[in-house]
């Protein structure tokens, strides 16, 4: 695993690679049939334990379905901060983001306060506004805590 530093952030691309799903995976076909219309909702939760198989069911869900517009992020203590939580989620859609994609990492070049993501996710939002489709998927989001980061999330879902 190399890290890199790109605007401050450290960007680990590995981060943005779904992981394979487990060899001889139980197919859970109860719970795909739950997620055939995952695409119909703007947000959906997969809730469990830890170690109860939410990555696997997500990563064998994508797989046989073959949902190649499907962007992983998995997330740590370190996206823990709105900086480097939208770095990843902008370079996880940057194939959806067309010439805006300059223009987005010129803004966080720009970012000196919190308000102002604001900008940037406007123009994520407006640039990702498709017809296209686009699955994000949030893994480990548990990491996730700090109210303004969070808020910033809802504004973008």
């Amino acid at each position: 695993m190399v890290a890199i530093l790109i605007s401050g952030v450290k960007f680990i691309s590995t981060k943005l690679k779904m992981p394979l799903p487990r060899r001889n995976y139980i197919r859970r076909e109860e719970l795909f049939d739950k997620l055939d219309n995952i695409m119909d909702y703007k947000l959906t939760l997969v809730k469990g334990a830890a170690g109860s198989g939410k990555t696997t069911l997500l990563t064998s869900l994508v797989k046989d379905k073959a949902l190649g517009y499907c962007r992983w992020i998995s997330l740590d203590d370190d996206n823990n901060n709105m900086y480097s939580f939208w770095y990843y989620v902008t370079e996880a859609v940057k194939d959806y983001l067309g010439d805006a994609r300059e223009n987005i990492q010129a803004l966080f070049n720009t970012i000196l306060e919190k308000d102002d993501i604001e900008r940037l996710l406007v123009v994520l939002i407006n640039q990702l506004n498709t017809d296209a489709e686009i699955l994000i998927v949030l893994d480990d989001f548990h990491c996730i805590s700090d109210p303004y980061l969070i808020e910033t999330i809802e504004y973008f879902i």
